[in-house]
């Protein structure tokens, strides 16, 4: 499970070591060696790319919790009446009905939210054409699509106002126009709301 997180954090114990070896060169009065600086650049590129990657599925998450917020506050006024039975009924089917269209699971308790982010994990394996590329206890994320018609999911977990903690998907298509009409079309669509669905189903197991 945890592999790819071990990866990561070896490519940081690669760059560390570059990096002393180079200062080793430096202060022996020697010429750092082109193969050491090449790794270096190399290492720090792909660290780079890793971490601005995070940094949008992290800026993804909290713009899918703004838009889940409206979600309700829009299907609230369309369906609320003056009866607090009524309003409680449509505070729960908004709270549903946002969450199955945007991809998100909303944890019961502690134990709930380990067992569905087990799940959670499995689905973006079985989804994504794209291998794990970064995988910690609150963020998991597949690789760039390297393909056209290539499909990276991630997963995020956080506390959210009302100390709530839940489940966000986030979905990335190739950079390209048939990327884009992907992510926008009806399999993507239905990647997300799956996402809530396939975690229920198999809590129940």
């Amino acid at each position: 499970m945890d592999a790819q997180k071990r990866v990561y954090e070896k490519t940081v114990e690669n760059l560390d070591s570059a990096r002393k070896r180079a200062a080793h060169a430096e202060r022996s009065g020697k010429k750092v060696p082109v193969a050491v600086l090449k790794q270096i650049d190399k290492i720090e590129n792909n660290i780079k790319t890793t971490q601005l990657n995070i940094n949008k599925v992290l800026e993804k998450r909290k713009g899918i919790e703004t838009k889940f917020d409206k979600e309700i506050e829009r299907f609230l006024f369309l369906t609320t009446s003056n009866k607090a039975n009524a309003k409680k009924v449509s505070d729960k089917m908004a709270e549903l009905k946002a969450a199955d269209t945007l991809g998100l699971y909303h944890c019961k308790d502690e134990k709930d939210c380990q067992l569905a982010w087990e799940e959670a994990t499995q689905f973006v394996i079985l989804n994504s054409t794209t291998g794990i590329n970064f995988n910690t206890e609150t963020l998991v994320m597949g690789n760039d699509p390297i393909k056209e018609t290539g499909i990276s999911l991630s997963v995020s977990r956080s506390k959210r106002e009302n100390n709530k903690v839940s489940i966000f998907l986030d979905v990335r298509c190739h950079n390209s126009t048939i990327g884009t009409e992907l992510c926008q079309g009806q399999k993507v669509d239905m990647i997300r709301r799956s996402f809530k669905p396939y975690i229920e189903t198999a809590l129940k197991k």
